[in-house]
């Protein structure tokens, strides 16, 4: 079995490819149009990390009883070790931004967050009129 150090957990592997494993082991019956809504990516995309992860040995499909036509995943014993690695690796990351953020008051993590969260949704023009924002791009309803 392949050992899945801390520093090599990505070795060799697409964050795209990770994601999808982590979201096969963390929903209920995963198939493709599960797995992609769930990463916001198309099906064909899906479909295509999936036989990448399935020639890597840690994952493998099957039909489910009820509807053979429906194909799902499941995370093999290797796929199994590196998604509980990514599950420890997140927790251990969510550990040290929260010592991280706790120098700040909470004030100035609400300051923090409202910056984050504006930086990171579409960006924002005003039109000169106070108060008055649009996002970029789209034009002005008339």
């Amino acid at each position: 079995m392949p050992h899945y150090g801390h520093e090599g957990i990505l070795e060799g592997m697409s964050l795209t490819e990770i994601h999808c494993l982590d979201r096969i082991g963390s929903l209920e019956w995963p198939n493709v149009t599960k797995v992609a809504e769930a990463l916001r990516l198309t099906r064909g995309a899906v479909s295509k990390v999936c036989k990448k992860l399935i020639g890597r040995a840690l994952v493998e499909s099957f039909q489910g009883t009820g509807n053979r036509k429906e194909i799902y995943y499941r995370l093999t014993k290797d796929g199994r070790a590196l998604f509980e690695e990514h599950q420890r690796v997140h927790e251990k990351v969510r550990v040290e931004w929260q010592s991280f953020f706790e120098r700040y008051s909470e004030s100035e993590q609400a300051a923090i967050l409202r910056f984050l969260t504006d930086v990171s949704g579409p960006p924002i023009q005003t039109d000169g009129s106070e108060g008055t924002e649009k996002p970029c791009g789209k034009k002005s309803e008339r």
